[in-house]
């Protein structure tokens, strides 16, 4: 069951090779194009080709492990949260792919935003209690403000694919 998919005046087109070359050079007629868009919009976005998924689930890898290191008292406590908070970025991220529009797709995407904004938080809070090295704080900081530029421009674009509607 193999096809290929390609970006398409702001959508992605998934199809056999020949249906895309039907596309792309104008032998299908518009409403054999409008049911291919159609049947586009309704087959999940591969959530793994997004740099803002890529880049959080690294987030979510760097602070499983340097949440290891941290107390045990706090296993049920900051451990737990922040590890949460982290995993909670990429799962919305892919779960809002699997969304059939982009409004329900936003959302999810604008809850993986605050889970980063909280994570981001979560970790200050474990650095400035001793729990995290300044150092170590840095270095996965530096992978939650890269994990927010993409975020952000993720949202952008699904923001301007749903105003051009």
């Amino acid at each position: 069951m193999g096809g290929v998919s390609l970006w398409v005046w702001g959508l992605w087109v998934w199809g056999s090779g020949g249906l895309i070359e039907e596309f792309l050079h104008g032998d299908l007629s518009q409403e054999e194009k409008r049911h291919a868009l159609q049947r586009e919009e309704e087959m999940p976005r591969d959530y793994r080709k997004f740099i803002a998924w890529q880049r959080s689930h690294r987030l979510t890898l760097a602070v499983y492990k340097e949440t290891r290191r941290f107390p045990v008292h706090e296993r049920y406590g900051l451990t737990s949260q922040v590890r949460r908070s982290a995993f909670s970025v990429p799962a919305n991220i892919s779960e809002g792919a699997g969304r059939s529009s982009n409004k329900d797709y936003l959302r999810f995407l604008s809850i993986a935003l605050g889970s980063l904004k909280e994570t981001e938080y979560l970790l200050l809070l474990a650095r400035d209690l001793g729990y995290l090295k300044q150092k170590d704080y840095e270095e996965v900081t530096e992978t939650v403000n890269g994990t927010f530029g993409a975020l952000q421009g993720l949202l952008k674009a699904v923001r301007k694919e749903l105003a051009s509607k």
